[in-house]
């Protein structure tokens, strides 16, 4: 089972059964991240020069001019009380380096690389820009709770979400004043 060099990607078979041919990459790889957690998932690979594409049984003669792929870069779901089943990095914001095949997560659309963003526990308390450790302890002490809410995002497409009250410092603020209007700012008597 080598593939070499040249190759391209004739069928990819999942484990319901579904059969997909004539994939491009972008279909390909969402596919193949959206069932990550599938323990069957068959690619077949060929050689382009010596084999011709599989074509599905029932040839569809229209093709959609476009086919929708839905990247999921953001989750906020409930957690049932116990273990939550997560591998996290020891980093701030908590990265998933891996999920347990019994968290209740495992086949969701949470999926490792992903950051935990907030936490929102049973009385309404919501804990933002959490270390590890801290985000472990909590979940562990409210391990009782049926109703932990946690928000997951893709570092790599969304930002984390800022604690009320706290925005963004600028290098460059512009303030308009009206007529009477004061700053109500000290300033250093430096030059």
């Amino acid at each position: 089972t080598h593939v070499k060099t040249g190759m391209v990607i004739d069928t990819l078979t999942l484990e319901n059964g579904t059969r997909y041919y004539e994939l491009d990459s972008k279909e390909f790889i969402a596919l193949i991240n959206k069932h990550s957690y599938s323990n069957y998932r068959e690619v077949r690979f060929i050689n382009p020069a010596t084999k011709s594409l599989s074509k599905p049984l029932d040839v569809i003669t229209e093709v959609p001019e476009e086919i929708e792929i839905r990247i999921i870069d953001e989750i906020e779901t409930t957690i049932p009380a116990g273990s939550i089943g997560l591998y996290l990095e020891n980093t701030r914001p908590p990265k998933i380096s891996g999920i347990s095949e019994t968290s209740p997560l495992f086949g969701t659309e949470v999926k490792t690389g992903m950051i935990i963003d907030t936490l929102t526990l049973e009385d309404g308390t919501r804990y933002y820009e959490m270390e590890t450790k801290e985000f472990v302890k909590l979940i562990k002490e409210h391990s009782y709770s049926k109703n932990r809410k946690v928000r997951f995002i893709d570092p790599t497409t969304k930002s984390l979400t800022k604690p009320p009250g706290v925005t963004e410092i600028s290098d460059e603020v512009e303030i308009t004043l009206n007529a009477g209007q004061t700053m109500g700012i000290i300033l250093n008597k430096e030059k």
